[in-house]
Formats: structure tokens, sequence, C-alpha cells
């Protein structure tokens, strides 16, 4: 134990402690560590630099672009509504579909887009066939993590593991190099997922439900402050418009142009045209006031629409979400969006009332309405995940070919080794642009830079505890104390612990943090490198027992309408299940002594 040695130690222990409870922002927490060794003369600035140049790191980045080049093509969109029209309105029949496609897909693109691209698809099913969607939804999470281990590129744990394996002189993982080991995971979490479903799986209340209760006959319809109306000079709360229940007002337009300041602020005057939210009884009773007409009665040379039905739209709050810690009234959200927030959904909650003060999160849904128009622009925003898949939201359907050529060129170049996973990636984004799957401001919002962040704020600890030998250390240490553990006995149980820390963190950081131990580890035994490096992407990758473990649970959590202990009761043994699973089998495909 040197003096280095332990201030790693304690750096590394205070950011796990920051990252489980969550008291900053996880890539600040990972940043300040890394600043902290930088002080500390433990890191040098080029090895500080040199994290940005991580192969695993640029790879993950290059995969957030294929994906939504992909998703903006309508490439696995179709697959995905293929998938609707063949199980007909049998529920087994889709749950089935559903694994497989899921599973299969995957293994080439990353987990929570192919989440993302499903959750429409399965929200519809239910919907049509009055079903609680969390039936489906936690098979959903769960079989797109497990196909993610099938390949190289399936999750970006591998491909971390992978560029901090290399950069310590391990020989790079070649694209289904650990197939035998993660098909046989994913067939065994499938069979289980299938038995789960019907009998451990709770039926919980989500936003359909809420929706429904919600969703009567409502629509959007405008009207006009007349000449010498009582109105004019006067704030929302101050006229008879605010006695009406069923009557909301949306937006405020004067001289054609949207008014951005707060409603209950603002004072009418003559002209002003109001976009308002009833039903069409009240219609009536907005005619029977003094001074505003609906617009279609009044002669004033306005360009007039049509009375339209309000669009009813969910979306989850984005991980790299500008609202997340922000209240719905901080944000002035009705004039900043369009739209109304009529509940928002967390933990198994559904809020109702007073959320207009609640700091929103990510994970939580939001169930919102607005016009055609509007809902089509914030499907565009990068701060939502929507679940509802919105009409006028178009696909390049003409470049779906062509998008699905180039991963799939990607992927058979990798496993021929033409080139390295990396070139091969940005080689993949490059042509997506080149060709208009793409556009480049498209390409800059897919990449979730809070995730990059973070990993590059890990791998830079990563390093730390490399250089200062605390990897080594630690492997010591616990080596020393249980002298005699057989190789196989030390894999399983560098796989819980492993598994047990992604539960707490996330999947990425451990992965980056448990390589050098994974590496350490099987020198001291003296046995080959490969199973515990098989283990630290697995165990990294299938943690299914919490939410946190995993952005794809995440947003299925609150989407669900799942509670923690759901997670615990179905996850908790498939955990167990394939702990015991991977355990037998890395040492068959990857054994100790070649």
């Amino acid at each position: 134990m040197t003096w280095q040695i332990a201030v790693v130690l304690a750096v590394l222990a205070g950011t796990l402690v920051c990252l489980g409870r969550e008291w900053l922002q996880a890539e600040l927490v990972v940043f300040a560590a890394a600043g902290i060794l930088l002080a500390a003369g433990i890191l040098d600035t080029p090895q500080i630099l040199s994290v940005f140049s991580n192969e695993g790191a640029i790879t993950v980045i290059c995969m957030f672009i294929l994906a939504v080049g992909l998703e903006k093509t309508g490439a696995i969109d179709q697959a995905a509504r293929l998938l609707s029209r063949w199980a007909g309105g049998a529920s087994a029949r889709f749950l089935s579909g559903l694994l497989i496609s899921a599973t299969a897909i995957s293994a080439f693109l990353p987990n929570t887009a192919v989440v993302l691209i499903f959750l429409p698809v399965v929200l519809g099913f239910c919907r049509g066939e009055s079903l609680p969607p969390s039936r489906f939804l936690m098979p959903l999470s769960y079989a797109a993590m497990l196909g993610g281990c099938c390949t190289l590129i399936g999750t970006s744990t591998t491909l971390l593991v992978n560029g901090v394996a290399v950069k310590q002189g391990q020989a790079p993982f070649g694209m289904f190099e650990v197939a035998p080991v993660g098909v046989f995971l994913a067939l065994a979490g499938l069979c289980y997922l299938l038995v789960a479903a019907r009998f451990w799986i709770p039926d919980r209340e989500s936003f359909l439900a809420v929706a429904d209760q919600i969703k009567v006959r409502e629509y959007l319809t405008e009207a006009v402050i007349v000449a010498g109306s009582p109105l004019v000079g006067k704030r929302l709360r101050e006229t008879p418009l605010a006695k009406l229940a069923d009557v909301r007002i949306i937006e405020i337009a004067r001289g054609g142009e949207p008014l951005l300041e707060p409603i209950d602020s603002i004072l009418f005057a003559q002209g002003d045209r109001l976009l308002i939210k009833t039903v069409v009884a009240s219609v009536t009773k907005i005619q029977a006031l003094s001074g505003i007409e609906i617009t279609p009665n009044v002669d004033l040379r306005l360009q007039t629409i049509r009375t339209a039905p309000a669009v009813l739209v969910e979306g989850v709050v984005a991980p790299r979400s500008g609202l997340i810690g922000q209240t719905v009234r901080l944000v002035n959200f009705r004039q900043r969006y369009n739209v109304l927030i009529l509940a928002v959904h967390r933990q198994g909650e559904n809020i109702r009332d007073a959320f207009e003060d609640v700091k929103l999160r990510f994970g939580d849904v939001l169930l919102m309405e607005g016009t055609q128009e509007a809902v089509a622009r914030i499907t565009q925003d990068p701060d939502f995940l929507m679940l509802t898949d919105v009409s006028g939201h178009r696909r390049r359907l003409d470049k779906a070919p062509m998008a699905m050529g180039i991963v799939a060129g990607m992927v058979l170049l990798s496993t021929l080794g033409v080139f390295p996973i990396v070139a091969l990636a940005f080689l993949a984004c490059l042509s997506m642009l080149l060709t208009g799957c793409l556009q480049p401001r498209e390409a800059y919002r897919s990449v979730q830079w809070d995730t990059i962040l973070l990993i590059f704020g890990m791998l830079a600890l990563g390093e730390a505890f490399e250089k200062t030998g605390a990897a080594r250390w630690l492997v010591g240490s616990t080596l020393s104390s249980t002298e005699g553990l057989s190789p196989a006995v030390a894999l399983a149980a560098f796989y819980l612990v492993t598994n047990v820390l992604t539960a707490l963190l996330s999947n990425n950081a451990v992965g980056i943090l448990m390589t050098p131990v994974a590496i350490q580890a099987a020198q001291a035994l003296g046995v080959d490198v490969r199973p515990f490096l098989v283990a630290a992407i697995m165990a990294a990758s299938l943690d299914f027992s919490t939410p946190i473990g995993y952005q794809t649970n995440m947003i299925i959590y609150s989407a669900g309408g799942y509670r923690f202990s759901d997670f615990m009761k179905v996850g908790g043994p498939l955990n167990l299940l394939l702990w015991i699973a991977a355990s037998l089998l890395i040492p068959v495909f990857f054994p100790f002594h070649r």
C-alpha cells in the first residue's frame, strides 16, 4: 500500500458513494475525481488527454449515430410493424415475437435505441387489446440487454471493456468472439422471460389508464377578442373565461405571432387570438360571453383554422434533457413547447395534481396534448424520448435499404478483420451522412453526451487504478485471504461482485472499473485473461434486479408503471440463473489454460 494507492482508493470510494446517492450529475462526479487525481500528481496531462482517444468510447459515439440513422430511415421500425401485424391479437405470439426480434436486433444496435423503437409498438398493441403494458415492457428491456451481449457492438460495455483491455496490451475481441457465451445466456434468459411474463410480472396501472380517463372528446379551436370587449386590458384570472371548468387557453397570438410570456400575466388586447382547448358543449359557453367570439363567426379578415381534435402523446424525460431538475412551472412549459402537460408518471405513481411544482427527473413520463404541429415539433426535441408514434413524424423510407446495407457492411468487414471496428464504425457514420440517411444536425443530437462524458471520466479513474497498482493491490489482498482458490471459483466470485456493483451504479462505469481488476486477477492466478474479461462484459451488462443498472430499465420503469420491487422479484432470479450459467459456460468456451 502506497500513498498513491490510498488516494486512488479514497477517490474511488467517494466517487462510488456520490454516484450511488446521486448527489451530483454523474459526469460531474467522475470529472471532479479525475481533477483531484490530476492535482495530486497521480495522473499527468498526457494521461488525461489519452482517455479521449479511447477506441471503445469513440466506437460508442459512432453507434449512437448509426442507431439514429436506422431510426430516421424507418429501417427497424418496419420490422416492428411487421411484428405487430404478424401477432394479430394473440398476446403470447406477440410476446414471443417481441423477445426474439428485440434480442436479435440488439446484437447489432445499442439496447436503448431498440427499446425506444419498440416502445410505441408495444403500447399500441396494449391499447388495441386492452392489456397492461407492464406485461411486455420489462421483457422488452431484458431481451434487449440479453441480445447486446452476443456481439462486440451490441452493448457499449463490451466496446469499453475491449478498449481498456487493448490499451493494456490484450488482443482485441472479434465481432462474434463472445457469441458462444452470449447466445447461450440469451436463450436461457428468453426461456425464463416467457415463464416469468406469465406468472411473475405484475399488471400495473400505467399512463394508458390515465390517458383513457382524460381523453374525452376535447377540441382545439380559436376565438378572438372583438372591438369594445370588456376583456381588453384584463388578465385571464380577471375574466369569466377563468371560471369555465372545461376551457383552457393554450396560446395567445397577437399580430400573427404567439406571445411567449406566461398566459396568466398577459393583458388582453383587441384582436388577440386565443387557442382554446375545450369540449364541444363548452363552445356555446364561450359564445355567450361578451366581447369574445369563436373565429369563424368574426369578420376581421383573420386567417381562421378549423376546429381540430387535440393530440394526446406520452414522452419520457431523456437522460440528457435540460428539463431535469426543473419544474413545469419554472420552464414555462406551455409557452416553450406549445403543449399542455396533463399528468406526470413516476415510479409507479400517476401524479395528476400539483405536478407543475414537481422537479422533473430522467425517466419521468409526461402525458401531453397539443396541436398536430406542436406534437410533431416536440417529437424532434432531444429533451424527450417519445412513447407515442406520431403520424406527422416523417421517415426517409426510401433510404432504409441503404442504411441497413451500411450497418450490414460494417458488421461483415469487422468479422473478416478488414479494418478495426472503430475505423469501420467511423466510415459507416460518414456513409450515413453522405447518402442522406442522416442529417449532420441529427447526428450531433443523437449522441448521449452525458453518457460519453461519464465514460471519459471513468476511463481516467481506470487509468489511475492501473498506473498506481491499486488494481494489483486489491486483487492481491483478496487472493491472499483466499489461498487455494481455484480459477473457476475466482471467476464466479468476480462475476458476482461485478454484477452487484452494476446494480448499484451503471454498466459502463463498472465495466471500465473492473477490466483492470479482471486482468490483474487472471495474472495473479497464472491463467489466461480472456475468461475474466468475458465475465466482466457479461456481469456488467446483465443486471436485471434494479432499474438503476441499465438505461433501458429506467426508460420502461415509469412507462410500465413498475415498482422498484418488481425488478427485484423478476430480475433477481434471472441474475442468479445467468450467474450460474456464465460461471459454467465461460471456462468451456474460454479455457483458463490454452
